[in-house]
């Protein structure tokens, strides 16, 4: 009986234990369902879920990924890394070098101090956009700065290309070419009766008009240009004493003149050909002549007159078609100097002479280059 008794609580003791022992080993892994701990047989009750190891879950989120190329992927912000790698409290997994991430976590801009509070990402965002769009328009001034000072290079070198052109238009060619030219109109009468002789020959010449005349008479200058001729700029007013008074005169009277025409016949006209009165030659007009090509205007003289402005006397067609025939003498290309003024009635008289000498020589008739 006492043996009995000693057995059974030999046993007894021995089973409690195990459930102690099975007690901590629930503890010790986390289970909360004892029956599952003990193996008991009784059914099984809904378990509630592990509970989470914030430290096992972090040392989980900073274990890095990797790729067929070998390249750690680290899962993590940049700004958590930052905050964990200087963190005294927080290890990092033992795969994680932490000395290579400080090594790679330098500021865009060294020097600058890095704000790791909320929102940091989208600030730096915000800020590279500035910087980038800062950056741009910076760079669209310089380019726009740099096109500008291109553009005008590249006006200054045309325009001397164009007036090294026009300066070499009386070269001798191969092919003969003449450009009729009339100065100091429009003026009805005279330059009515030219237009139409001109167009009864069917050739072009070009008109170097006077600022003040062309704005007398639009309706004249309109007609010039609709028949296809061209037109270059001869001064607003063509007197001589105010106009070589001085450089600063005469471009303003250039530019009076340019506005005329371009409110007859067009703002997205030039009109950069031009004439001097009297011509351009000699040395006394060199700083004219530099100062109309920088202002960007082209200028022409010419080789060849039917001399209708060569005296104040009165000269007869007759006279006139011999004045042309002896300067044009053993000449390929003519700019031939004539006028549409008031009183140029016998310039009326022999222009269908001249034309027809020219014809007959074989000239074929062109508009002076840039004088449309």
């Amino acid at each position: 009986m006492n043996g009995g008794c000693a057995k059974r609580y030999f046993l007894s003791t021995i089973k409690l234990l195990c459930i102690l022992s099975m007690l901590n080993f629930s503890l010790l892994f986390g289970y909360t369902d004892t029956a599952i701990a003990i193996g008991s047989s009784s059914p099984k009750s809904k378990h509630e879920p592990p509970r989470i190891d914030l430290s096992r879950n972090l040392a989980q989120k900073l274990e890095p990924a990797f790729n067929n190329t070998k390249t750690i992927i680290i899962p993590i912000s940049h700004v958590t890394v930052h905050n964990i790698i200087n963190s005294s409290n927080i290890g990092l997994p033992g795969n994680i070098n932490a000395e290579e991430l400080r090594k790679n976590d330098i500021p865009a801009n060294p020097g600058e101090k890095i704000d790791i509070s909320d929102g940091t990402e989208d600030m730096d965002n915000k800020g590279n956009a500035e910087n980038a769009q800062s950056i741009n328009e910076k760079q669209d001034a310089d380019e726009t700065g740099n096109t500008q000072e291109e553009r005008d290079n590249s006006r200054i070198m045309d325009i001397t290309a164009y007036q090294n052109e026009l300066n070499h238009i009386y070269r001798h060619r191969e092919d003969k070419v003449t450009y009729l030219t009339f100065d100091d109109g429009p003026t009805p009468s005279i330059t009515s009766a030219i237009l139409d002789i001109l167009a009864q020959e069917g050739v072009k010449a070009t008109f170097f008009v006077i600022g003040s005349n062309a704005e007398r008479y639009p309706e004249l200058v309109r007609r010039i240009y609709q028949e296809g001729h061209g037109i270059g700029n001869h001064s607003y007013s063509h007197v001589f004493k105010h106009i070589y008074a001085s450089t600063e005169n005469y471009l303003e009277e250039l530019a009076k003149t340019k506005r005329i025409l371009q409110s007859i016949l067009g703002e997205d006209k030039e009109f950069m050909l031009t004439r001097f009165p009297g011509g351009s030659f000699g040395k006394k007009l060199a700083p004219f002549r530099e100062a109309v090509n920088k202002a960007g205007y082209l200028h022409i003289d010419w080789n060849c007159v039917n001399g209708d402005a060569e005296t104040t006397k009165k000269q007869s067609a007759q006279q006139l078609i011999k004045r042309f025939k002896d300067t044009a003498k053993g000449l390929s290309t003519l700019v031939i100097l004539m006028h549409d003024a008031p009183k140029k009635d016998t310039t009326v008289q022999a222009l269908p002479h001249i034309i027809r000498h020219l014809k007959n020589e074989n000239y074929r008739f062109e508009v002076l280059p840039w004088s449309r």
